[in-house]
């Protein structure tokens, strides 16, 4: 699953995770008929959830087809938040600038953060 980045974007590439493994054993020597899996993954700027959700489907099937055997099944997701990403030339992002360059006397480098937060709720 690779994707281009759009130049303009603060980040390199997106973070996915799998957090959560649960397996369906029953004692230490009895191979599991089944296994759960959680998994993170955050959209950057440019993506949304549905184009996201296409592509790990697209990857189930590739996987179903190279595996006839292998039963998979996507829930959808428990948080699906979108992507956020404020503009270099917003008056805010500018006193920033501004202020970091009279206190510190450097050059300001912005950066994406890898998180969630409710700003996401609210900006919109």
């Amino acid at each position: 699953m690779q994707k281009k980045v759009p130049s303009s974007c603060w980040f390199s590439c997106f973070n996915l995770s799998v957090n959560i493994i649960q397996g369906g054993g029953t004692q230490i020597n009895i191979i599991p008929d089944k296994c759960f899996i959680e998994i993170d993954r955050r959209v950057i700027p440019g993506e949304n959830n549905q184009s996201i959700l296409r592509e790990v489907d697209n990857f189930l099937d590739k996987l179903k087809e190279e595996n006839p055997l292998l039963e998979l099944e996507r829930e959808d997701p428990f948080v699906a938040s979108p992507s956020m990403q404020i503009n270099r030339d917003e008056e805010i992002v500018q006193a920033l600038f501004r202020c970091i360059k009279d206190t510190r006397a450097t050059e300001p480098e912005i950066r994406g953060g890898r998180f969630g937060t409710d700003a996401a709720i609210f900006c919109c």
